[in-house]
Parts: structure tokens; C-alpha cells; sequence
């Protein structure tokens, strides 16, 4: 069946709708590569249901083909920095300058290069912003205030990150061997500032929703265009998601999974 005609919600422009992604296709095709297929979805809002996809969660009337154009773009960037092999020289270095591990002995974290700043930082936003104006039942629970849905739709069509304290991004990685989950993008409070949170792709993203400061310490590790990226990597379980998570689906989670 064709998709139906209308306005993009991207671009303004009318034409025929085309299949958007919520979670990119490219992150699709890892959880199938983990042999995580197909695809788990799961709220933390407590009248939404787990589900399984095998063709992931797109929407058909989001955007056209020029609206779908920018997205793609970002998706693909993103796919290659956040799905690279992590080399050796990447990760944080203690001050001996050997790799900083925590009390386990595992790896703290790693750099990306501050060159991928605007493509990473769209790209997040854009996460959110599919999420809030789909009408998708997944995401019936979460919608962004209209001034910062309008803001981001803004920058997306100009391409334009604008600065790092504005919808700030923060990026966290998990290391558990879960596959790929996507947990529905949910509101959090992280130092007394609201975000909100979504997990993909093995990745934790945070997108601050409030006009203020990024508190210390965590200032620095938001998404920021003159220094590098740091990405905490961290036990999913350690995470408030992840505890609700298996709370609430013990079936898929099980102790001898973490």
C-alpha cells in the first residue's frame, strides 16, 4: 500500500510520505548482527507493553523524501562514529598513561574526535524529535514542550548543532552482552536538571530539556565542539534504566545475563 500525501514535518513541504526509522536502520542491522532478532522494545512507562519488531519502528507520516534526506544523512554519520571498533588509542588514559579501568578492571571510557560534534549532536536531537511527533502508540507517553520540538526541527533544517549548553547531549555507552534494546526516549532528572533519556544501539543518550547550565562535573561530558566526546561505558544494570528494566522483564534479563 502507498503511502499517503501531506505536509512534511520536517521541511513543510507537501509530498508523499515516506517510511521514517525512530531507531535507524543501521542500528537495526546491529542488533541482527549480535543475533539480537529481532528487534526488543521496551517503556518504562507502566501501561506500555514490551514488544518484538523485525523490520524495527518507523513511522509513515513523518517526513517526505527531502525531510528523510537529512535524517538519513545524520543516521549514517552517527552508524559510522557509534558502531566503529573503538581503537586501542581511544580509550581514557590514567595519569601513568596507561587505560583507565574502574575497580573490576574494566575500561572507563573512550574519546571521539570534537570533528563529529555537529553530525552526533543532530543526530541525538533528531532521535528525540521523531520520537515526540510520531504518533506511534510506543511513544503515545512522551512528547517534548512545542517551543523545543520547533527549536530542534529548526536546527535540523539548517544543520546548525548550535551550542553545546543549548539541548545539550550526553552519551553513554553499556557494556553487558544485551544486544541491542531500544527503550522508549522518558523524562529524568540528572543533578537537578531535567533531561530526557533514550536507549539504543548500545548507547545511552541524554538531551537536557531545561535553559540552564550543565551542572558540574557533568558539564564535561556533554557533546561540546572544541574538545573530544568523553563516553563513560558503564554495567547496563548499574543504571537506573537498566534496574527497571529487569524488574520489569525478568523473563528476558536474567542474573547470569549481566
Amino acid at each position: 500500500m502507498a503511502n499517503a500525501w501531506g505536509l512534511c514535518k520536517l521541511t513543510d513541504k507537501y509530498g508523499r510520505f515516506v517510511d521514517c526509522h525512530i531507531v535507524p536502520r543501521s542500528f537495526l542491522d546491529l542488533t541482527q548482527q549480535r543475533g539480537e532478532s529481532p528487534l526488543r522494545v521496551y517503556s518504562l512507562h507502566q501501561r506500555t507493553r514490551s514488544k518484538k519488531s523485525q523490520t524495527g519502528i518507523y513511522d509513515t507520516e513523518i517526513v517526505t523524501n527531502d525531510g528523510e534526506r537529512v535524517l538519513a544523512r545524520l543516521d549514517s554519520s552517527a552508524n559510522r562514529v557509534l558502531n566503529a571498533p573503538i581503537a586501542r588509542r581511544a580509550y581514557i588514559k590514567d595519569e601513568r598513561g596507561f587505560v583507565a579501568r574502574d575497580q573490576d578492571g574494566r575500561r572507563v571510557g573512550y574519546m571521539i574526535s570534537p570533528g563529529f560534534y555537529a553530525d552526533l549532536k543532530l543526530f541525538a536531537l533528531s532521535i528525540f524529535w521523531r520520537a515526540s511527533v510520531s504518533k506511534r502508540p510506543e511513544f503515545a507517553t512522551f512528547q517534548l514542550d512545542r517551543e523545543i520540538e520547533t527549536r530542534i526541527k529548526a536546527l535540523l533544517s539548517s544543520s546548525d548543532p548550535s551550542s553545546s549548553e543549548e539541548l545539550s547531549i550526553l552519551i553513554t555507552r553499556y557494556t553487558n552482552r544485551l544486544g541491542a534494546p531500544f527503550i522508549t526516549p522518558n523524562r529524568v532528572t540528572v543533578m537537578g536538571v531535567p533531561f530526557v533519556q533514550t536507549t539504543l544501539g548500545e548507547y545511552h543518550f541524554y538531551m537536557k530539556t531545561a535553559a540552564v547550565e550543565t551542572p558540574q562535573p557533568i558539564d564535561e561530558l556533554q557533546l561540546a565542539p572544541h574538545r573530544p566526546l568523553r563516553v563513560l561505558i558503564g554495567d547496563f544494570f548499574d543504571t537506573r534504566f537498566g534496574q527497571q528494566i529487569r524488574s520489569r522483564f525478568r523473563q528476558f534479563y536474567s542474573d547470569d545475563a549481566a
